[in-house]
Formats: C-alpha cells, structure tokens, sequence
C-alpha cells in the first residue's frame, strides 16, 4: 500500500560558523529519503547558510547541469525546504509564504546547531500560533501561518 502521507520534513546542520555541514530531506511517514540525487547537497555543503538562502533554482539548474524538468521539480523541492530552514534559522522571512514550513526545533550542540523543520503538503498550512495576530487569509503577511 502506497504511502498518503505527502508531510516532510528537513533536519539541516550548520557549523558553529553558519556554514551549512549537512541535511537530510524525507517523507515524515516512511521516513524515506527525498531528495533529487545528491548532487544538491554536494554543490552546498560547507557554503555559508546565508549564501545557501541567496541561491536561485535556475542558478543551481544551470550549475549542475539538471535539463529534465522532473528532476527540476525534485531539485526545487529540496532546495526550497533548505532555504526556508535556512531563513528561519538566521530569522529572515521565509523564501515561500505558503505556511508549509513550519519550524519544529533548533537544537544546539558543542559542534554544530540542527534546524529542524516540517513541511505540510501543498495547499495545508499549519495552524497560526496561539496568540498570532493573524491577517485576512490570501494578503501573504500572516505572522502566524504565512498565508
């Protein structure tokens, strides 16, 4: 049986100088790997975080020579969930105003800080925060669900 559950998640670690050491992209549910073939993560690891947020799917397209427009998708979602747990975790404004990316946990150890993030299924968004001053949904300013 074919696994429904479409939710994931993106646990991204940074070195204690905010360059990006390592991620892992999966499906919440099965806990399967999804990621477009690691060419992503070889072209990112140890740039700085902030560079990280800055990159455009056509700029990273281009550099890793990906022409087919499914494995474009792949990269685009890969690359998305990165830089939103990125802009999160240097306290930007998310790169998708979708309300998908939701941040789980920012764990600090001697070493490195782990961003940890869910990412509901396109057209859910999670719940606004208790006490989230929330805007007419649709105007893209929502604090607490990004709508």
């Amino acid at each position: 049986m074919a696994c429904d559950d479409l939710t994931s998640a993106i646990h991204v670690r940074v070195d204690l100088d905010d360059r990006l050491l390592d991620w892992d992209y999966y499906k919440v549910a099965c806990g399967r790997e999804i990621n477009a073939d690691g060419r992503l993560k070889a072209f990112c690891l140890d740039r700085p975080i902030a560079d990280v947020v800055s990159l455009t799917l056509d700029d990273v397209s281009r550099a890793l020579s990906i022409a087919d427009e499914e494995e474009r998708f792949l990269l685009f979602l890969e690359l998305d969930a990165l830089q939103n747990a990125a802009a999160h975790y240097l306290g930007r404004t998310t790169i998708s105003s979708s309300g998908r990316y939701q941040m789980a946990a920012i764990a600090y150890d001697t070493d490195y800080v782990e961003i940890r993030q869910t990412i509901m299924p396109a057209g859910q968004t999670a719940a606004p925060a208790p006490g989230a001053d929330c805007t007419p949904a649709g105007c893209g300013d929502c604090p607490g669900c990004g709508i």
